[in-house]
């Protein structure tokens, strides 16, 4: 019986290189923790101990996405055109790998996200959670509260996916981000993100490497105002529809626009 081709080296050392960003992103998610717990104790108000933390996890994902780029697993440009300041809005972006998140963390100022209710019942996670002010996903009044942190300036994220998808061009965007859109009367900042060839998919494991070190292009796109993009005179389920099929066409397009782009326009 034949023996197997021998692994590239390079290949060989960026799965060890995944190895090893794998751990020490679970030791730099302690950090956030460990601060967490500190700041309960000290005089701080909730917003100063909750801009603390969010400043601690963007730099925090900043560094982190620096060192996979440096240990060559991945290489990124991020490219900001949004022209007027970043607050009270609703972020939306499409979803191709698992650490979408982090660089939207990472490159966007004052994020609030939306966490999966399990993070929030994780001893490990849910007082970081807790003094980011991070807003679960399951509670009742979701929309209410998300609403709220638009209002006090803060940036809402959101996957309109809701889960990874399989294809740049095939975007099943659900209503949530149109409706918080609309409820809250806030701009949209999209936030374009292209990877190619694709890593971190659903279902991969953290070995599963292309044999191409993947190029990730994350672009800030500039604010949409609802009013320049459907009619806001409308129902209000109108308006939640309208805008969901006006998101997802303007993510098609300039993803079909993306060098690289190899899917099929749909």
């Amino acid at each position: 019986m034949p023996l197997a081709a021998p692994r590239a080296p390079l290949l060989s050392w960026r799965v060890l290189a995944a190895g090893i960003c794998y751990l020490i992103f679970a030791v730099a998610a302690s950090i956030p923790a460990a601060l967490a717990l500190g700041l309960k104790i000290l005089p701080l108000d909730s917003t100063r101990r909750q801009r603390i933390t969010r400043d601690s996890i963007r730099y925090l994902c900043r560094f982190y996405m620096n060192f996979m780029q440096l240990a060559g697993l991945l290489r990124f440009t991020v490219t900001d055109r949004s022209t007027a300041p970043v607050a009270g809005h609703v972020i939306v972006a499409n979803h191709p790998t698992l650490i979408d998140a982090l660089f939207v963390m990472a490159y966007v100022p004052d994020v609030c996200c939306i966490a999966k209710p399990g993070l929030a019942r994780n001893i490990f996670t849910r007082m970081t959670l807790a003094q980011a002010g991070f807003l679960v996903a399951d509670a009742d009044d979701l929309m209410e509260q998300a609403c709220a942190r638009l209002h006090a300036g803060e940036n809402v994220l959101i996957f309109p996916e809701g889960t990874r998808n399989t294809s740049d061009l095939e975007l099943d965007f659900r209503r949530g981000a149109a409706n918080l859109a609309v409820l809250a009367d806030s701009p949209v900042l999209p936030v374009v993100i292209h990877c190619r060839p694709r890593i971190l998919q659903r279902g991969d494991k953290w070995y599963q490497l292309p044999s191409e070190r993947p190029e990730l292009d994350i672009v800030i796109e500039p604010e949409l105002v609802r009013g320049d993009c459907i009619d806001t005179s409308a129902p209000r389920t109108r308006q939640y529809r309208t805008l969901t099929r006006y998101l997802r066409e303007y993510f098609h397009t300039r993803l079909a626009a993306a060098p690289g782009a190899q899917d099929k326009m749909v």
